[in-house]
């Protein structure tokens, strides 16, 4: 009965799901650390703001139709970047925002990046606030491109005055050649050298004056600015969203995290991954209801039924014996095990309930509730009984279960006697020879855990030493923790426990005290949904 089954993954993920639910104070307050640590974060450190404009460079070339080539293949990313920041661009920057930040200072400030098989250039500033940043990025892309325009102007110039200095060279020459052509016999061969030279001086000056003509035509432009750092968005950093988020997304996996720790540190039972962890078995059945009755009532009536069918299947045919053992906190036994005998009794099977050890006023709950009448019995134990369900208890001297088990063992001994199911209800006070013995008269056994109170360490123990007897644990009835009966019956506790040597006895009179308020007190609340009588 405590082999594994099917869903076990997402049985653990439902147990996972519960201790995030269980310890949700803890998922909240590490939620709300990293959210406040974020929020800190935010407060204190230096905010930047970034701003970017962006620059079309100008491709300086003496023919700057010609479509062989791509204008991006004609620059060189690398040059261009570092021209954007180079000394006399930043110094120009500096002088152009008239702040006291120092080339260098605006240097560390900007980025200028090319953007890949391009002529595009985007220029980024970094400032305190929004109005330096794009101020800085402005001044740096204009600068920028004055200085691509400046150093374009610069090299055509001293182009076109060496050029301008080789025509005025050749227009002397050209000159002394049309004197020497003009003083030299017509005819001669020194009026055929001096038209020769004035020729060929014709024809260099004309392609002098050709090239000085198309390097005057160049555009030294350095670029344009293509969008101002105002038309573009900032950037600011760190991003309060950002940040608030990610704190939120830390403190929520610290808090889950810490839940799993508080869990791993509470003993105590709460799911059915934790009882069957801990060797109780699958949960066969839950209560729900805080306040219990005798018989049960609404949705409890209907779970102890549902857990007499199951039980009815797994039980063997004849001469069945079931054990009960109530785990539950405090010495109060709980409901269940009365219940489910009244339930086997409801369906026509002679049920015998033996009960070691009972509270006398749960017993006298129980003889009113199910309307019992004392039958004599020699044998140590006296017996409370109806048409078919049978309470037997003992008479004196506390009963560590010889009398049960005697009970057990003399009516297995006379098939006249022999009961359809024998119910042993073993108290939470129960001692442990008690329940090892019981474990091992019985077909099976079920365990009362309560939800939140029985502790981890007791169930293992009870199982590691009941598998040592060979006994099997059909598996754990879960109820809330504190389940008690909804009212007290009135009547006189059985003479037979008010007269009675045993430890139940000696309870009798500490709960009968003037002013002192019984286990099973009355409680005047209105009934709950789920435990009102049907009508």
């Amino acid at each position: 009965m405590t082999t594994p089954v099917a869903d076990a993954p997402s049985l653990e993920f439902g147990h996972y799901l519960s201790v995030v639910r269980r310890r949700w104070p803890v998922v909240l307050l590490g939620l709300l650390l990293g959210l406040g640590a974020a929020f800190a974060y935010v407060q204190l450190a230096t905010r930047s703001v970034t701003a970017t404009a962006v620059v079309r460079i100008n491709v300086i070339s003496t023919t700057p139709f010609d479509a062989t080539r791509a204008a991006s293949d004609l620059i060189d990313p690398r040059t261009e970047e570092q021209t954007a920041v180079s000394s006399t661009v930043m110094t120009n920057a500096a002088d152009d925002l008239d702040t006291t930040r120092t080339p260098q200072q605006i240097r560390a400030n900007t980025t200028a990046t090319l953007v890949p098989d391009t002529t595009v250039m985007r220029i980024s500033y970094t400032a305190n606030n929004r109005a330096d940043a794009e101020a800085g990025a402005d001044a740096v892309a204009n600068q920028y491109l004055n200085y691509r325009t400046d150093q374009a102007d610069s090299r055509l110039d001293a182009i076109v005055t060496k050029l301008s200095d080789q025509r005025d060279v050749l227009r002397d020459d050209l000159l002394a050649a049309n004197t020497a052509l003009a003083n030299a016999k017509k005819g001669s061969g020194d009026a055929t050298q001096a038209e020769s030279d004035r020729q060929l001086l014709n024809l260099e000056l004309d392609s002098l004056l050709s090239q000085i003509n198309t390097f005057q035509g160049i555009d030294t432009t350095g670029g344009t600015l293509l969008m101002g750092s105002g038309d573009n968005a900032t950037t600011i950093s760190p991003s309060r969203n950002t940040l608030l988020a990610t704190g939120a997304a830390f403190g929520l996996i610290l808090g889950v995290l810490g839940a799993f720790a508080v869990a791993s540190l509470d003993r105590r039972l709460r799911d059915q991954y934790d009882i069957r962890k801990a060797g109780g078995g699958e949960v066969i059945s839950e209560l729900h209801g805080r306040l219990s009755s005798m018989p049960s009532v609404g949705d409890d009536a209907d779970e102890i039924r549902s857990l007499r069918e199951r039980l009815l299947a797994a039980l063997p045919a004849e001469a069945q014996i079931l054990a009960v053992a109530d785990l539950t906190p405090g010495s109060t036994p709980s409901d269940v095990a009365v219940n489910l005998a009244a339930a086997f009794a409801g369906t026509g099977r002679k049920v015998n309930l033996a009960m070691p050890d009972v509270d006398p006023d749960f017993l006298a709950a129980v003889i009113k509730a199910f309307d019992l009448k004392p039958v004599n019995d020699s044998s140590g134990v006296r017996s409370y009984q109806n048409t078919l369900l049978t309470v037997i208890v003992p008479v004196s001297g506390a009963l560590p279960l010889e009398a049960g088990e005697a009970f057990v063992a003399r009516s297995l001994a006379d098939p006249a006697h022999l009961p359809d199911l024998t119910l042993i209800a073993l108290p939470p006070n129960a001692e442990r020879s008690q329940l090892l013995a019981a474990g091992r008269l019985g077909h099976s056994l079920i365990l009362v855990v309560a939800k939140g109170g029985t502790t981890r360490k007791r169930v293992e123990r009870l199982a590691e030493e009941l598998a040592a007897v060979g006994a099997t644990v059909h598996g754990t009835v879960l109820v809330p923790r504190g389940r008690r009966l909804e009212q007290n019956v009135d009547g006189p506790v059985p003479a037979e426990l008010e007269e009675s040597d045993s430890p139940a006895a000696h309870r009798v009179s500490a709960a009968r005290e003037p002013g002192r308020r019984s286990v099973h007190a009355p409680v005047t609340r209105r009934p709950t949904k789920k435990n009102r009588p049907p009508t």
